[in-house]
């Protein structure tokens, strides 16, 4: 769902589908200081609370399909992701 932030910021918020906390920012990795750009549909999301990898679709996050999960597993870039994530709790 498309929100504004107080500063007029475009905002975005989906619920992650496995641990159903609200996620409200996203950074697009090919442009990282473009806040106000939408995900795209299709783009790949880490849940910042579980590292759960989620898609983005029609303004919601949903599960990614078994080609998708498949695909997501295997790539190196992905699995990094996931581990700067879980790396970036150490400090909470």
């Amino acid at each position: 769902m498309k929100l504004e932030q107080a500063d007029g910021t475009p905002s975005w918020h989906s619920p992650c589908p496995r641990c159903g906390k609200v996620l409200d920012r996203h950074i697009a990795v090919d442009d990282p200081d473009d806040e106000a750009r939408a995900p795209d549909n299709g783009s790949l999301t880490i849940c910042a609370y579980c590292a759960t990898i989620s898609v983005w679709e029609n303004e919601e996050l949903r599960w990614p399909t078994t080609v998708e999960a498949g695909q997501f597993a295997a790539s190196e870039q992905v699995q990094h992701a996931v581990t700067l994530v879980k790396q970036s709790w150490r400090g909470r």
